[in-house]
């Protein structure tokens, strides 16, 4: 029963590097340093850095392995951690002590590039204190290998990089996970999920698994879904648009959403104190977000639907226009679709609790959860029989079940 709620990601997980697909030079390299500590011997640089795009594999390689030969894996995750001085009692403490188990560890700090500014910068030289002390291999994830502030790091490390996989290796897999799923399927459409995956192999499979809800993969079926990178493509065009100087590139921006203009309305509406930081700015912004919605309500109560461009005009250009000052740098954020106001931090702390419980189960951190997996999660929730297990499973309360229904019901498939 559990197998059928689990993500595809984790039920399809490799067992061993042989099945990991693709980049084979990467994993014999990476095995070939894990061999000379496997051997009783320490390699002349203690730790690799395993660096790429996502989804191509590097954190599975580790994980992986680690099953394989039998290693006790103890992994951080950058992303969570809240100050450098817990990256230095967690590793350092780790990096010194024997297994419970009697096993040699492999020490994985993952999303490494995810820390940001001043907290990256005092990480640094505990890192690096790390891999000098540690009595067991230490592997390094990022995206971006080459950050500048990664540089001293990149100085004591065996730089391993992990590559895009190729349409044909992605389609592949898919066709394996059909056939283990019993799931009918057309080449054509998994090829167009593979396109669209751009090299990712998580975010194929995350797509193979809400297209199943359809019973079968078909080109028609594929194409119910938006395009690939939905969530990360909504992040970008909210961004484009509060960062917007003319009428013309807040429309284009607008036009790249891949839902519904009162959807595009909802994430403006959550978003735009994220970024307008002046109570003018904020004012101006909000009013011309008040005069779209009127228009709308024009258009469509007495359908004049010429309105419904004046709409799209205020709502996009407006807001973007309305600014004075430079926008503050910012992240875009999912909005709640609960009443807003009086809200807001219950929301946030439903939405923390659920991303805990989501990270565990898909073996992320939080907010990897929430970039990767959390889309997909609501996608999934709108089928009734994923709903019902995931409320046995997780456990969610009333109100989490309210928030999920909410927030799945909001998006368009």
């Amino acid at each position: 029963m559990k197998d059928k709620f689990l993500l595809w990601t984790i039920k399809h997980k490799p067992k061993n590097v042989n099945e990991i697909v693709g980049n084979e030079e990467a994993k014999k390299e990476f095995l070939s340093w894990l061999d000379i500590w496997l051997k009783g011997k320490i390699p002349v640089k203690k730790a690799v850095l395993l660096y790429g795009p996502p989804g191509v594999g590097k954190t599975l390689l580790v994980e992986v392995s680690a099953k394989q030969f039998n290693l006790e894996l103890i992994e951080i995750n950058a992303g969570d951690i809240s100050s450098a001085e817990i990256i230095r009692k967690v590793a350092l403490g780790t990096s010194k002590e024997s297994s419970f188990e009697n096993k040699m560890k492999i020490i994985l700090i993952d999303e490494l590039d995810s820390i940001e500014g001043a907290k990256l910068n005092e990480s640094v030289p505990y890192i690096l204190e790390l891999i000098s002390e540690s009595l067991y291999p230490v592997v390094l994830i990022a995206n971006d290998g080459w950050k500048p502030e990664l540089w001293q790091i990149r100085n004591v490390s065996y730089m391993i990089e992990m590559k895009r996989l190729t349409t044909r290796q992605i389609i592949g897999y898919l066709e394996k996970i059909c056939k283990e799923e019993n799931l009918e399927y057309e080449e054509s459409a998994l090829k167009i999920i593979a396109e669209r995956s751009e090299g990712d192999m998580r975010s194929a499979i995350l797509d193979l698994q809400l297209v199943s809800i359809f019973k079968k993969v078909g080109v028609k079926e594929v194409n119910l879904l938006a395009p690939k990178d939905r969530q990360l493509d909504v992040f970008t065009v909210i961004r484009k648009i509060i960062y917007a100087t003319t009428f013309l590139s807040a429309k284009t921006a607008a036009e790249e959403f891949p839902y519904d203009p009162e959807t595009l309305m909802l994430w403006l509406n959550e978003n735009i104190p994220r970024f307008y930081t002046t109570p003018s700015d904020l004012a101006t912004a909000y009013d011309r977000l008040s005069q779209a919605d009127i228009f709308k309500n024009i258009a469509e109560k007495q359908r004049y639907w010429r309105f419904l461009l004046y709409f799209i005009e205020e709502m996009t250009a407006g807001v973007a226009l309305a600014k004075t000052t430079k926008p503050t740098y910012s992240y875009a954020q999912f909005p709640s679709t609960l009443k807003l106001l009086g809200k807001q931090r219950r929301v946030r702390e439903i939405k923390k609790a659920l991303l805990e419980k989501i990270a565990r189960l898909t073996h992320m951190s939080t907010k990897k959860a929430n970039l990767e997996a959390f889309w997909y999660f609501l996608i999934l929730f709108k089928n009734n029989e994923f709903r019902e297990k995931a409320i046995r499973y997780l456990n969610l309360d009333k109100e989490t079940q309210e928030y999920l229904i909410n927030l799945s019901n909001n998006i368009k498939i």
